[in-house]
């Protein structure tokens, strides 16, 4: 591990913006750096001044490639351990896929990032190697005890539940206020937003009783029921053009695609109660769904027109100990499945040396 005698870029803007000698210089080799690294197929995605450190010779390294991405493709051993650049800060599970205010759109969706994405968060850090202000402000948002329902499709604002199921709220990730949601179902056990980020649909109804879907504008003003309150499992997607939601049930008569506009249900052929609807079809006209009944999970593309289905793959966690599966979500397009799993306690336990 190289050990470097210096500062981080953003020790160095304690001060302000830098001389243009500078900036410009080090945001030649800042690019220098990311071209090589991209050359190998490697997508850095979590640029930022605290991962960039200035040596006593105003040399630039890129540090902590902990979010790096090995694009497909890349040469054989493109990245090697002794390529690593010296980290400074740890990653681990649960945390977002790089820093907002630096972050390119499409992280911010949960969508693929490539090149294109080091180069905003670059030009971000340019911006503010010049002027000696963040491009975009924002800082970490405390949920209290709620929890996130979803993130505005702008990545500036969400949805959250609190106080037992019974309270939504809309937090801005950046500067404002905490908006309560009164219009909110009294119960929420999920909620999507509408592509703009203007509307949501909730899912959920007064404690005790049947859940439904409502759509509800954020600005303010009456919600809209979509569904008549019945078992549904609140498990729904939205189409890609925010126009229709696929909802699954435990009754034939409630589930299936529905009009957000005027609450028209159209049954689905080969869409059945144990189906969890994951996501659309980038052009609108099939599901992708999981079935996980018998703790195996098989996806399935169903075309909405014909109900024709069609297996894409099958998933089966490790065996031993297995209990059940917990969750289950997809990228949107399906282009990524990401699922949980229960192990029983036994199955947890190894044995030490020595003890008996």
């Amino acid at each position: 591990m190289e050990l470097l005698d210096g500062e981080t870029l953003r020790a160095a803007l304690k001060t302000g913006a830098l001389p243009a000698r500078k900036w410009l210089d080090y945001g030649r080799q800042i690019a220098e750096g990311l071209a090589a690294a991209h050359e190998r197929g490697v997508t850095h995605r979590d640029l930022k001044p605290e991962n960039l450190f200035i040596t006593r010779d105003e040399r630039v390294k890129i540090l902590d490639f902990g979010l790096a991405k090995i694009a497909p493709g890349a040469p054989s051993g493109a990245w090697s351990e002794g390529d690593s650049p010296t980290r400074s800060l740890a990653t681990g599970p649960g945390v977002v896929m790089g820093t907002i205010g630096y972050m390119a759109p499409e992280q911010v969706r949960g969508e693929p990032a490539d090149a294109r994405s080091d180069l905003f968060a670059l030009g971000a850090v340019l911006y503010e190697m010049a002027t000696g202000a963040r491009a975009f402000t924002g800082a970490p948002v405390d949920l209290g005890a709620g929890y996130p329902l979803d993130l505005s499709p702008d990545g500036n604002s969400v949805l959250i539940n609190r106080d037992s199921f019974r309270d939504a709220a809309l937090i801005p990730v950046g500067v404002g206020e905490i908006r309560p949601l009164a219009a909110a179902p009294e119960q929420i056990l999920g909620a999507r937003f509408l592509p703009g980020g203007r509307e949501a649909v909730f899912c959920g109804g007064p404690p005790g009783e049947a859940a439904r879907l409502i759509r509800m504008p954020l600005a303010g003003g009456a919600a809209t029921p979509i569904t008549e309150a019945g078992r549904i499992d609140c498990l729904f997607a939205i189409s890609p053009d925010g126009l229709r939601a696929a909802v699954t049930s435990q009754d034939d008569a409630l589930r299936g695609v529905y009009s957000l506009a005027d609450g028209s249900r159209r049954p689905v052929a080969n869409f059945t109660a144990t189906d969890q609807p994951l996501a659309w079809s980038d052009d609108g006209t099939a599901l992708l769904v999981a079935d996980s009944s018998d703790n195996t999970i098989r996806i399935a593309r169903i075309e909405i027109a014909s109900g024709r289905r069609t297996q894409v793959r099958v998933f089966a966690p490790p065996p031993g100990g297995f209990i059940s599966l917990t969750s289950v979500v997809m990228a949107p397009g399906g282009h990524a499945i990401a699922y949980g799993y229960v192990h029983s306690v036994l199955s947890e336990l190894h044995p030490i040396d020595g003890l008996k």
